[in-house]
């Protein structure tokens, strides 16, 4: 009876032996190919841990991108700046002027850049398949932005990120819409929040970014800024406080 419960013992000392070698082992083995294809240690990687992490991250992420973008596609619309016919002084800008503008407000108003505001143009804002004529509500000189507001309701406004989620180091997604070659392009470039200084959000986009008006989301698809950026590097952002300041009550 002595020697069967020594046995029993042993098995269950040696099982858990066994569980705590392949516990400390596997992360290490994980890496060596040759091993990782031997099924029953596949298997316990399986079990507790996760084997090539950083493609694991990688797929994440990328997933966690393309659902922040396909949100914003919802809030973020196609602005253009064209000169009006009747209007009869000589243009000093293009024909067409072409940027981004996020919803505001489910009633029509549009958050745009204010350098698409001009004397003797026409404002449009394409929703869906819409190009809806917008009349001016607002200007901002000093942080560079403008209200339109256009006959429609029932939109997507935009949602503003809490403040208590901006942090150094947090993702920071830039979106735009861009006419390139007379097609309407749908820009994304991933970033993070490089500097905060007091109420002030800076974030490093790279120096090859096209410019244009872009929006910042995080990785949940909630606004962080609107920003018109014209070429890469360290670069201030126009958050909330700012956005929330182009309502028009």
């Amino acid at each position: 009876m002595t020697k069967k419960i020594k046995k029993v013992l042993l098995i269950v000392a040696g099982g858990m032996l066994g569980g705590i070698i392949v516990e400390l082992l596997s992360p290490l083995l994980g890496a060596v190919p040759f091993i990782y294809r031997i099924g029953f240690l596949q298997r316990a990687f399986d079990g507790t841990t996760i084997v090539n992490p950083v493609q694991k991250i990688t797929i994440t992420e990328n997933q966690a991108v393309e659902n922040a973008v396909g949100r914003a596609n919802s809030f973020l619309v196609a602005v253009s700046a064209e000169k009006s016919p009747s209007y009869k002084k000589k243009a000093t800008t293009p024909k067409k002027v072409f940027g981004s503008g996020l919803i505001l407000t489910s009633d029509g108003q549009i958050l745009v850049s204010a350098d698409l505001v001009f004397d003797g143009y026409d404002n449009y804002v394409v929703i869906g398949e819409n190009k809806l004529l917008a009349k001016l509500l607002k200007v901002d000189a000093q942080n560079k932005l403008a209200t339109l507001k256009v006959a429609e309701s029932n939109l997507t406004a935009v949602p503003l990120v809490d403040e208590t989620d901006i942090r150094l180091g947090a993702d920071a997604i830039v979106v735009s819409w861009q006419s390139i070659e007379k097609i309407n392009n749908l820009i994304v470039q991933e970033s993070i929040i490089s500097l905060i200084s007091g109420d002030k959000i800076y974030a490093f986009m790279p120096s090859e970014i096209l410019p244009g008006d872009y929006i910042t989301i995080n990785d949940k698809g909630n606004v962080i800024s609107f920003d018109k950026i014209e070429k890469g590097g360290l670069l201030l952002l126009n958050g909330s406080k700012n956005i929330k300041s182009m309502l028009v009550q």
